[in-house]
């Protein structure tokens, strides 16, 4: 799928497979081959569907009370920033549950 920049399926597949951090290297990886290059506009497009795909993911998972695995999807994704408040948040929810 690399060489005929057949970006769309190759992030799909690595959305479905959970590898949030090879579907953005897919996204920003540079053309290869004989085909056409993407667009950058294309590009944008594709990192930001994987970016709100990835936080749709986030959501689910915390509303499932899977706090660390939604922080170790962040981390995955390369969301390192994320995925410390994250782990503040779901820290400081333990700590205060236990205290009640």
């Amino acid at each position: 799928m690399f060489k005929c920049n057949r970006l769309q399926e190759a992030t799909d597949i690595c959305v479905k497979l959970n590898q949030w951090q090879t579907a953005l290297d897919v996204v920003r990886r540079p053309a290869v081959g004989a085909c056409p290059t993407p667009s950058s506009g294309l590009r944008i497009a594709q990192q930001a569907r994987v970016d709100r795909l990835q936080e749709q993911a986030v959501d689910r998972l915390l509303s499932q009370n899977r706090g660390m695995q939604a922080v170790e999807l962040e981390r995955r994704g390369g969301r390192y920033l994320e995925a410390a408040k994250l782990m503040q948040q779901v820290c400081l929810h333990h700590i205060f549950s236990l205290n009640q």
